[in-house]
């Protein structure tokens, strides 16, 4: 998944008093069209509320600049990109003066929307980049333009056409996901070969994986932690490990910290106790033998 387009409002941009909303409708779809017009200062936005319902919206603009207006967030609409928007609440979206913008409402039992969900976990927002995407931007400006010129009937059969495209949009966001998800698994078995090493990082990852940096923390957002956290996380686990392990060899804390790539011995006592509430030595001393004393 992309991530968000945001933008700022333009200085001295006017924005629209009044809002023309044309709708279409084809059994539990629904295709609106909302245009702006008039004046107002920028001081005070006019907005378009999108309703509360149990549904996605697919929105692209159609002219100009629209822009949602998420909590403390404003993500700008474009030609060539479809928002998926969850409303679970009303959203405003600002339209300046002319511009345009057009949404696909569907019904949440007409598709997959869990995996959806999956991809945007708390988000309201996302935004589908895929080449199938780009031609349903494409394909529901171009029926924007003409609703409204249409016979009723032929109308209702664009709107079931471009339901059919988004089916095919997020198909291959789901095949994009499960790719991701065997991308991720491979960089986790790659971070666990090579904890010893105090110079893995992000960086360093990615490179062997072939990626962007900015794509390495997109597979790790959704898990609540950076990749950094992770391998910090994974050499803490294995220290403790080894401080509890009566089998283990008797060398000193520094020393077992220095073999799972943690070298600095004061960041690594702050660090664990931080994550474990105790100290590597009382930790060791409790454990006296028995492995499972203190278990994390």
């Amino acid at each position: 998944m992309a991530e968000h387009s945001e933008s700022r409002p333009r200085s001295g941009a006017a924005l629209a008093r009044t809002m023309s909303i044309h709708t279409v409708e084809s059994g539990a779809l629904r295709f609106a069209v909302v245009h702006a017009s008039g004046e107002r200062a920028p001081s005070a936005p006019a907005s378009a509320r999108l309703p509360d319902a149990d549904a996605i919206m697919l929105m692209t603009s159609v002219q100009g600049e629209a822009a949602l207006l998420v909590e403390d967030r404003r993500i700008a609409l474009g030609l060539t990109s479809v928002c998926i928007v969850w409303p679970r609440s009303a959203l405003d979206v600002e339209m300046p003066t002319g511009s345009s913008f057009c949404a696909l409402s569907i019904p949440a039992e007409l598709i997959d929307a869990a995996t959806l969900r999956a991809e945007g976990r708390a988000e309201r927002v996302l935004e589908m980049d895929s080449a199938a995407a780009e031609v349903l931007a494409e394909y529901l400006r171009a029926v924007a333009i003409k609703v409204g010129e249409l016979e009723s009937d032929t109308e209702a059969a664009y709107i079931r056409l471009a339901f059919e495209m988004a089916n095919r949009a997020f198909g291959e966001m789901r095949g994009r996901a499960t790719r991701a998800d065997v991308l991720r698994s491979q960089i986790m078995q790659y971070i666990e070969a090579h904890l010893s090493d105090p110079d893995l990082g992000p960086g360093r990852i990615a490179r062997a994986h072939f990626i962007s940096l900015r794509y390495l923390h997109a597979l790790f957002r959704n898990e609540g932690i950076t990749v950094a956290g992770v391998i910090r996380r994974r050499r803490l686990e294995r220290c403790y490990a080894s401080l509890v392990d009566p089998s283990s060899d008797p060398r000193s804390i520094a020393s077992i910290a220095s073999d799972h790539g943690l070298i600095d011995a004061a960041q690594f006592s702050r660090l664990f106790r931080r994550h474990f509430g105790v100290t590597p030595s009382s930790l060791r001393a409790a454990a006296g033998g028995r492995p499972h004393a203190l278990a994390s």
